[in-house]
C-alpha cells in the first residue's frame, strides 16, 4: 500500500534504502495529501514504513506485547525495558483539531533525543 501511495505521490519506492531516504519517501506521502484525509489503513501503512525506518536507523526491534488494549506491535531496543508503539503516530496527527505540518524527519530527531535519554544502548560498531 505505501509503495502506491509513494508513486502515486510521485515517489519511487526503490530509493528507500536507508532510514534517511525512507524518512523523505515518509514525507513525500504526507505532503501529497492531508492526512486527515487518508484512510485508517493508510495511516497504519505510513507508521509502519515510519517505524521500519527506526528500526534501520536506531536499531529497533519489533515486538509484539500483550497488555490492557490487548495484543499490539511495538519497538524495543535491545537489552532495554524501553517500548514505542509507533502505529498511532501519524493517526494522531491526523485526529488532532489544530493540525500542523508534520515533518517525519522532525518526529524521528525527536524520538532519537528520547532514546538517547533514555540510555538506549548503543548498536554495535560496524565491522
Amino acid at each position: 500500500v505505501f509503495a502506491n501511495l509513494l508513486s502515486k505521490a510521485g515517489g519511487d519506492p526503490l530509493t528507500m534504502k536507508d532510514a534517511d531516504s525512507t524518512l523523505a519517501a515518509i514525507q513525500t506521502v504526507v505532503d501529497a495529501a492531508e492526512l486527515k484525509t487518508r484512510s485508517h489503513w493508510e495511516l497504519q501503512c505510513i507508521a509502519v514504513v515510519f517505524a521500519d525506518a527506526l528500526v534501520l536507523g536506531q536499531k529497533l526491534q519489533w515486538v509484539s506485547v500483550r497488555d490492557a488494549k490487548g495484543p499490539r506491535e511495538a519497538l524495543t531496543a535491545p537489552g532495554s525495558q524501553l517500548m514505542l508503539f509507533p502505529l498511532g503516530i501519524f493517526a494522531g496527527h491526523a485526529k488532532s483539531t489544530n493540525p500542523t505540518p508534520v515533518s517525519a524527519k522532525a518526529i524521528y530527531d525527536a524520538i532519537q533525543a528520547e532514546l538517547t535519554k533514555a540510555g538506549k544502548p548503543s548498536a554495535p560498531p560496524a565491522k
